[in-house]
């Protein structure tokens, strides 16, 4: 069962296989473009998405690689190649986050340990201030 934007329910990760094959392909039709341009790239892999709340998205994956979009993207000096690994970066940190969230990554915990180990850093500082005086 996938959700709307093709990746698993619930937040999961998605199996890699299933996200490398559709960017393969849709790779070989940016490199190709260097010689033939096609009108659009075809491309049936998972959307990114901001499920997570953390990661800035824009049109769709397959909005991106139509003729419209890379013509977007070629007037701000980006070709069909640049999309490509835009797309595949951000896929890589949305399965990035899946996985933590599946392994109950706490961060709000990670956040108290950060705080922790903050304070004391400055506690050490100022221990080390207060010796070097004496």
């Amino acid at each position: 069962m996938t959700d709307e934007y093709g990746w698993p329910d619930k937040l999961k990760p998605i199996d890699i296989e299933a996200l490398s094959k559709p960017l393969r392909k849709a790779f070989l039709q940016a490199v190709s473009l260097k010689k033939t341009p096609p009108a659009s790239i075809t491309y049936a892999g998972p959307e990114v998405t901001n499920n997570l709340g953390a990661l800035a998205i824009g049109p769709s994956a397959k909005d991106r690689l139509t003729e419209d979009g890379l013509a977007y993207d070629k007037e701000r000096g980006r070709d069909a190649l640049d999309v490509m690994i835009l797309l595949t970066l951000q896929l890589g940190m949305e399965q990035g986050m899946r996985l933590f969230k599946e392994r109950n990554f706490d961060y709000e915990l990670l956040e108290t340990y950060r705080e922790t180990i903050m304070a004391l850093r400055k506690e050490v500082s100022a221990l080390k201030a207060q010796r070097k005086k004496s």
